[in-house]
């Protein structure tokens, strides 16, 4: 016997007498509950707003039956009994804020009367039976305090069915209906409901307001209970069988899934369990665990947990394995130019040629340029490498900007290479603060002014300005030189994008404009460049000064 087989049976024995019981309480329940109903019914089924005669129940002003009293308070209706001369007599279950003078009767529209006469020992009285309309106040409540800019609806108190309606017929919002849409297509087929309308006029947008009104007619409880009463039978006869279902769904159906997510995990599939649609099949779309799971939710959270972490383990394994063979492929590719130089000067060395001293000593120089380019991209490499993996610390102080600029562009300028170029510093504030680690962040404005030095011919503007905006402070460097073609752009900050040919004479690993957005990142910050050829390069550092 498998184990949905065995859940099963084991929840018959137990529900049995459980279904039994069940049905016995509730047949009980609904006796009682259907005869307590017929007795009110029969106290308050008459609607007072529509009634023409009450002879029957107030004989006299003092004798009142209890039975309309009672129908007074059940359905809020108050009433005022005036004598021939308008005079009032008789109170009852009048509001503190409802009028009592005649005269200011009939003024209020948000008030129902009905008028009855009354002859009492041979005297003429006035009946007046009052309720409040609590459609009309819905109504005009609503046209107070709606804003027709907006789409939603003022919070009000009713339990009225309210509808708020586009000038197009659509529907924006509703309150006390569950199903608006449908219900508002059979609003006016409903006779138990009274509907009020307003249009504004400027939007065009309607309020319709359904006033439930009091079902006068009356139906034997019994014949009300009879749908109900079969439902409860078919319901009661489906118990048995849907137990058993629910049963087996909570405890067996969960170990499957376990199952299949074990396996899962030891194919390395590290996904969490879905169903045939792409849905979690042990969450709801808010991340909640289902209902029919909470009995394992502690169960549920270690997996996920171990899910994640094996994930995050294949994804950097994956990751450095990749990173370590980048790290190879781009290592290689650039040592190997400069390597050949060294190799060929080598050979040439120790040939049997004489060479003069003089060509020693120029072999000798390519050499030693070579070795420290070597060097120099060794160094450039591993720093990439630190950066891409986020493990390059970052020492950040909070330096004046103005002052620091100034002092690395000297720098610059105090170099042989500067010294055809012109320069130009151009600060918008004379003192302003970033948080910046120093010793990084000056290879990023060394690496933008030697490029601009280096990629440009003499008698070039190279200028080095600031701004603020907002709440980030902008460094800008820009030159009036060659600029760059839209290629370039595009692979300006590509690792390994600057080829080096053995005849070339090597100034940069080619991995400097790689660097700088790497650095800029690690700050917070954002760099973009503008060029266009023969015009000039702009390059912009946004830093986040908060």
């Amino acid at each position: 016997m498998n184990l949905q087989r065995r859940f099963a049976l084991q929840f018959l024995t137990q529900t049995l007498t459980f279904i039994i019981l069940f049905i016995v309480i509730v047949f009980t329940l609904l006796f009682f509950l259907g005869y307590a109903q017929l007795k009110e019914e029969q106290a308050t089924n008459t609607d007072l707003m529509t009634v023409t005669d009450l002879e029957y129940s107030i004989k006299t002003i003092d004798n009142i039956d209890e039975t309309l009293l009672h129908k007074l308070k059940k359905q809020q209706v108050w009433l005022l009994v005036y004598d021939k001369n308008k005079k009032l007599k008789f109170k009852n279950n009048v509001p503190k804020k409802a009028p009592t003078a005649y005269s200011k009767l009939f003024k209020n529209e948000q008030i129902d009367y009905n008028v009855v006469p009354l002859e009492l020992e041979q005297k003429s009285y006035t009946v007046v039976l009052g309720q409040l309309n609590q459609g009309k106040a819905d109504m005009n409540y609503l046209k107070k305090h709606v804003n027709w800019q907006t789409k939603k609806l003022p919070t009000i108190n009713s339990k009225n069915p309210i509808y708020y309606i586009d000038s197009d017929g659509t529907l924006l919002d509703s309150t006390n209906d569950k199903h608006p849409r449908k219900a508002i297509e059979k609003l006016y087929e409903t006779y138990n409901y009274e509907i009020l309308r307003f249009t504004d006029s400027k939007s065009g947008k309607q309020l319709i307001v359904a006033n439930e009104l009091f079902e006068d007619s009356f139906m034997p409880i019994w014949e009300r209970l009879v749908p109900f009463l079969i439902a409860l039978l078919i319901v009661v006869m489906m118990i048995f069988g849907l137990f058993i279902y629910f049963y087996t769904r909570k405890f067996a159906n969960p170990m499957l899934h376990f199952m299949t997510w074990i396996r899962q995990i030891g194919q390395k599939n590290y996904q969490v369990p879905h169903n045939k649609r792409g849905k979690s099949i042990f969450r709801t779309k808010k991340g909640r665990v289902r209902r029919r799971y909470r009995l394992y939710k502690d169960m549920i959270e270690t997996m996920e947990y171990m899910t994640s972490e094996l994930s995050q383990y294949e994804q950097q394994r994956s990751q450095m394995e990749k990173m370590r063979e980048e790290w190879i492929s781009g290592l290689s590719h650039d040592l190997k130019t400069p390597l050949s130089t060294v190799i060929g000067y080598t050979k040439m060395l120790r040939s049997s040629h004489n060479w003069t001293t003089e060509e020693q000593q120029q072999f000798l120089e390519v050499m030693d340029n070579k070795a420290h380019y070597m060097e120099e991209l060794i160094d450039d490499l591993t720093l990439t490498y630190r950066l891409k993996n986020e493990r390059l610390p970052l020492h950040l102080q909070n330096i004046e900007l103005t002052e620091w600029l100034r002092r690395s562009l000297i720098q610059i300028m105090n170099t042989a290479q500067a010294k055809d170029y012109t320069f130009d510093f151009i600060p918008e504030q004379e003192k302003v603060y970033v948080n910046i680690d120093p010793i990084l962040f000056q290879r990023v404005i060394d690496n933008l002014l030697i490029n601009a030095l280096k990629h440009n011919p003499p008698g070039t503007l190279i200028q080095l300005e600031t701004h603020k905006l907002n709440q980030q402070q902008i460094i800008i460097v820009r030159d009036n030189g060659i600029g760059m073609d839209q290629e370039t752009i595009d692979q300006l900050f590509n690792r390994y994008y600057r080829g080096t040919a053995t005849t070339e004479n090597i100034e940069g690993t080619g991995l400097g404009m790689a660097i700088t957005e790497q650095l800029i990142k690690l700050h917070r910050g954002k760099i973009t460049v503008d060029s266009v050829s023969s015009q000039g390069t702009t390059v912009t550092i946004f830093l986040d000064n908060r």
